[in-house]
């Protein structure tokens, strides 16, 4: 329990520091979002588009769920990428660069995060500017 608070801490930190960054950098370019979509009420999808100040439209993609009569985020699919992937493929690759050692990992994971959003700040394919 005490490394799944820990991990929870962390992996919350490092999303607003990931997401904070990005929303910086939006600067009201345009947001439509489609109305939400039920799976089985349970679950539902909400479909988003964001404007870029190049014109192009990136697709973002949200599936909610309702726990204890809450709707939360499940999943967030981003112009392709499925950020919930992304994040457990960054944790299991972590995990065997650590040794296995999950404290080394939770630890570790804001260091993580930094990478992939230094990673995705270099990239020739950075999409809302």
């Amino acid at each position: 329990p005490e490394q799944m608070q820990r991990f929870q801490e962390n992996f919350k930190r490092s999303l607003m520091q990931f997401y904070g960054n990005a929303l910086l950098e939006y600067n009201n370019q345009g947001i439509a979002v489609d109305p939400a979509k039920a799976d089985d009420g349970k679950r539902a999808s909400v479909g988003m588009k964001v404007t870029g100040n190049n014109g192009a439209v990136y697709p973002v993609q949200y599936t909610m769920e309702n726990i204890g009569g809450e709707w939360k985020v499940r999943n967030v699919i981003v112009n392709g990428i499925n950020i919930g992937k992304l994040f457990r493929d960054q944790f299991a690759d972590a995990m065997q660069r650590n040794g296995n050692d999950l404290d080394k990992t939770i630890d570790g994971w804001a260091g993580e995060v930094a990478k992939a959003k230094q990673a995705a700040d270099n990239s020739p394919e950075k999409t809302v500017k």
